[in-house]
């Protein structure tokens, strides 16, 4: 399915009724949502499929065990050719070296079923990709976050979710030691953590609190804070992009 994977225009739809929890199923309502019956899926060379979109824009995505299982065993027989959803330990998913930073149990292996938060949708017996949905605060920040520093930034979140097979902990603050575009100044880029993964999937909300405007204009993440939810902030909506 690598073929299907384009420049993507972000646009939005308001994710309303939202039923949700890190284990079992989420449920709501895409309003406007301009596509018919469709598939959420995991799109690698043999796709995973974790929930639909109905025709009126109802949808519900699953999270289990067995999901996990599933997502390493398609890693094991991927040839390269399509998106991966890359595994990594507690420690390199939220990094940071710094004393001031602590973790338990970070050499653990944790699962994604996410590509920055994203969701592939789309329908497999049409071999057709609509595009992505993710959980985020609001559009403007997914028209800032998600172009990967080519628009200037904005406060604001998305949610990821992790699979651990056992709790895990990542607890600190890690301030960065930054220069100024002219070399002449130093200031600290932070990167909070309020980490506390349990068994099963987590959901964990990523956030712009704060920016800062460097000497070309350009307002960039000054402080970012992740933090384990056990269920999603109120303040979220789902942004689709379309490809």
């Amino acid at each position: 399915m690598g073929h299907f994977f384009r420049q993507l225009i972000i646009l939005s739809a308001l994710f309303t009724g939202l039923i949700a929890t890190a284990q079992g199923t989420f449920e709501g309502t895409l309003e406007n949502w301009p596509h018919g019956r469709a598939q959420i899926i995991l799109p690698t060379d043999s796709p995973v499929v974790i929930g639909k979109v109905e025709a009126d824009g109802k949808v519900s995505i699953t999270l289990g065990e067995a999901l996990a299982q599933r997502i390493s065993a398609s890693r094991e027989a991927d040839d390269g050719s399509g998106i991966r959803l890359v595994r990594s330990t507690v420690e390199r998913a939220f990094y940071c070296r710094s004393d001031d930073v602590s973790s338990e149990n970070g050499d653990l292996q944790l699962e994604r079923a996410t590509t920055r938060g994203g969701f592939y949708v789309g329908n497999l017996e049409e071999e057709e990709l609509h595009g992505q949905i993710r959980l985020a605060s609001s559009q403007a920040f997914g028209n800032s976050f998600f172009q990967l520093g080519k628009k200037d930034f904005v406060t604001g979140h998305y949610i990821e979710f992790y699979f651990a097979e056992e709790d895990a902990s990542v607890h600190g603050t890690c301030k960065t030691p930054t220069y100024t575009l002219d070399g002449k100044d130093v200031f600290d880029i932070i990167h909070e953590y309020t980490i506390d993964l349990k068994k099963g999937w987590n959901l964990v909300r990523v956030e712009v609190a704060e920016t800062y405007t460097d000497q070309e204009g350009n307002i960039r993440p000054l402080k970012m804070v992740m933090k384990t939810v056990r269920e999603v902030p109120g303040d979220t909506q789902f942004l689709f992009t379309a490809n």
